[in-house]
């Protein structure tokens, strides 16, 4: 079973496949958040068969709608459980982590 890892953007969305029974991950290609997204995400969903998603959710209110209309719109186009991750300081902390 693979779950699929969605970082959300406005321009370009960060994709990654955990397989479930490794605990492998790998990142996928970013996918642009253009008129061919649902296309290029849905290649991705049919090919991995992914019925589950787990997608990162800021604190910050105007980001977080953007964030749960895609939601909205991803689950009523794809058969998929979706689960939400905090993620407010994470690209601080990845940073961090590779400057110390």
């Amino acid at each position: 079973m693979y779950i699929l890892g969605i970082d959300y953007g406005t321009k370009k969305l960060g994709v990654a496949i955990l397989e479930a029974d490794s605990g492998i991950t790998s990142p996928l290609p970013l996918v642009k958040n253009d008129r061919d997204l649902w296309k290029n995400l849905g290649k991705v969903i049919v090919d991995y068969r992914i019925s589950h998603i787990v997608i990162g959710l800021p604190s910050y209110e105007n980001t977080a709608k953007k964030v749960t209309t895609f939601v909205e719109e991803l689950t009523s186009k794809y058969s998929v459980t979706v689960d939400y991750t905090q993620e407010d300081n994470t690209s601080i902390a990845i940073k961090k982590g590779l400057t110390t």
